[in-house]
């Protein structure tokens, strides 16, 4: 049974070691391989333990390189600077493990560092809140997008069409005669209407780009069926992910509007 928490403690630290070094270098580090490295390092620590040789300071660089390509490398110097990565995150774990380990009843031998039950739990603790920030971003995420989209009815020239859009709140377009808001659509087949043009601004030193917005014959929320008063401009080229940005100023003041 020792061998089996042997391997699993030092896996548990390898992982620990790789997530650690993968933040330093805002490097990807792909669950599959840290995997694979971090049981891959627990055996070979597991031989060291038997052949104190294994454990020998050429030996230990050498696994430090071979760790490093747990993160992928684009080109040399970017597997260098994993590499060094690796060192540091090796020398930050190790020391915490090593005064963890005798403040909670571990201990050393043949410079393999066999843990204790508080130990162990502490490990799995620090690997899993490692985790946690990817997986509240993706959360938050998911939040975010989910209270900003909005899907829209547009009636014009006897059709309706359906548009999935988000709420941009860095969306300030009006047309400057009537200072309505201007929702910039995506829709294939949809007939050119002409219209007044808007001046699109963007990121500083982008090129400035003219749309050509219109009176839609309605407008709606589709699901609050609020009728708009707002006009819509024709996007010259799909949009990722959603066919409407929508200006907080066309939904009213619960979005931020005027």
């Amino acid at each position: 049974m020792w061998l089996e928490l042997f391997l699993l403690d030092n896996a548990v630290m390898n992982a620990l070691l790789l997530r650690a070094a993968a933040a330093v270098c805002s490097a990807k580090a792909p669950f599959w391989r840290t995997l694979a490295f971090s049981l891959g390092g627990a055996v070979y620590a597991a031989f060291a333990f038997s052949y104190p040789v294994m454990g020998s300071l050429p030996m230990k660089l050498l696994t430090g390189l071979l760790m490093a390509l747990a993160l992928p490398a684009k080109s040399l110097r970017a597997y260098l600077a994993h590499a060094l990565c690796v060192f540091f995150s090796a020398f930050l774990t190790g020391g915490l493990c090593i005064c963890l380990a005798l403040a909670l009843g571990g201990r050393l031998q043949n410079g393999a560092l066999l843990a204790s039950v508080p130990l162990r739990a502490a490990l799995w603790g620090a690997l899993l809140a490692s985790f946690l920030p990817r997986a509240l971003r993706a959360v938050l995420a998911r939040n975010i997008k989910a209270a900003s989209s909005v899907r829209l009815r547009l009636c014009h020239k006897g059709k309706e069409y359906l548009l999935g859009g988000i709420v941009d709140t860095g969306n300030f377009l009006t047309e400057p005669l009537s200072a309505l808001p201007v929702v910039v659509f995506y829709a294939p087949g949809f007939p050119g209407s002409g219209g007044m043009p808007v001046v699109v601004r963007g990121a500083a030193g982008s090129a400035e780009t003219v749309l050509y917005a219109f009176k839609p014959d309605a407008l709606y929320d589709n699901a609050t069926g609020a009728r708009l008063n707002a006009l819509v401009a024709l996007a010259p080229a799909p949009m990722r992910g959603v066919e409407a940005l929508v200006p907080p100023a066309a939904l009213g003041p619960a979005h931020g509007g005027k």
